[in-house]
């Protein structure tokens, strides 16, 4: 994996390795600052289907601190996708389908040690049509709630 600390890189020219045995990972999310760290974090999901935690540090040289499991399971999930606040809360979530085409909200809650609440059910089907999910935040100027 590759990191450039002003983030302006992108990853087909990437400023500096930051590590090796990425490949372990099915999945690799940015997620945004999900658990209040010094900078934007990563998940990751293993082939086993655990999810991993990344926080930033902040530190291009070390820009990531040692991974922090999150909890197994995750492989029951075909898309993953985070980075945007979608609960109006300043903290951004993670949304996941599952094989049933059911769309999950995970909402941060800014902990390492928790970083998602219960999951939420916020789209009941058809999202298994779609090969990739993207997490865009509030494009309709729309009222949290």
């Amino acid at each position: 994996v590759h990191y450039r600390e002003e983030w302006r890189e992108t990853y087909q020219n990437p400023d500096s390795l930051v590590g090796g045995g990425w490949q372990a990972y099915d999945r690799i999310e940015a997620t945004g600052n999900i658990a209040g760290a010094a900078a934007p974090e990563v998940v990751a999901r293993d082939r086993s289907g655990v999810l991993w935690l990344y926080q930033g540090t902040g530190n291009g040289r070390v820009p990531f601190t040692t991974r922090t499991r999150i909890g197994g399971g995750w492989q029951a999930y075909t898309l993953l996708t985070g980075g945007s606040d979608l609960t109006g809360d300043g903290r951004p979530d993670l949304v996941a389908t599952d094989g049933s085409g059911r769309l999950w909200l995970y909402r941060s809650t800014g902990s390492a040690t928790g970083p998602f609440a219960a999951r939420r059910l916020i789209g009941g089907g058809g999202w298994q049509t779609y090969d990739r999910i993207a997490a865009t935040g509030n494009l309709a100027g729309a009222a949290h709630g």
